[in-house]
């Protein structure tokens, strides 16, 4: 597979110029962005919460950790990560743990972090663990101006300071 049936639908029917980038396997995030050769900041990665009865795709780079605290407070309610199990089910048509960054196409609302706003171009899964979806921000950005963002991740090496999960 290189990119997931549903993300390359979705960005084909809104006429979204894509790269498709390949590399080497990798697992997590900050791997991917250094197999890839790319700059981590610009690596977006998806990481899934549950409020209530309903998913939400907060979207961050790869050198940050969403703080559940400034989501909670940004979303007036609580969050927890979602399952394993509950990302396979959300996910069909992507491999376990390659999560493209755009819920919308799952029917997921979607929060992005607003430090995603300062880089030119973001990379993020393509569903599996060897490709990467290439954008220009203005794209990602057409893309997510529906969506919300706001503070919602700081930096892996401010961690020790923050009551954090990623």
């Amino acid at each position: 597979m290189e990119v997931s049936r549903s993300i390359a639908h979705y960005l084909q029917s809104r006429q979204i110029p894509y790269q498709v980038i390949e590399h080497p396997p990798a697992y997590n995030a900050l791997q991917t962005a250094r197999t890839a050769q790319i700059a981590p900041i610009q690596m977006a990665k998806a990481v899934v919460v549950k409020e209530d009865d309903q998913y939400i795709m907060c979207i961050l780079p790869a050198t940050h950790l969403l703080v559940l605290d400034w989501l909670d407070r940004e979303r007036a309610g609580r969050h927890r990560l979602a399952l394993e199990a509950e990302l396979n089910a959300l996910f069909p048509d992507c491999a376990p743990g390659a999560i493209p960054a755009l819920g919308q196409v799952y029917g997921m609302k979607v929060i992005w972090d607003n430090s995603l706003n300062n880089h030119d171009e973001i990379y993020f899964e393509a569903g599996d663990h060897r490709h990467l979806v290439h954008l220009a921000k203005q794209e990602l950005m057409n893309l997510m101006c529906t969506v919300e963002h706001a503070t919602i991740a700081c930096p892996q090496a401010n961690a020790e300071f923050r009551r954090i999960t990623h």
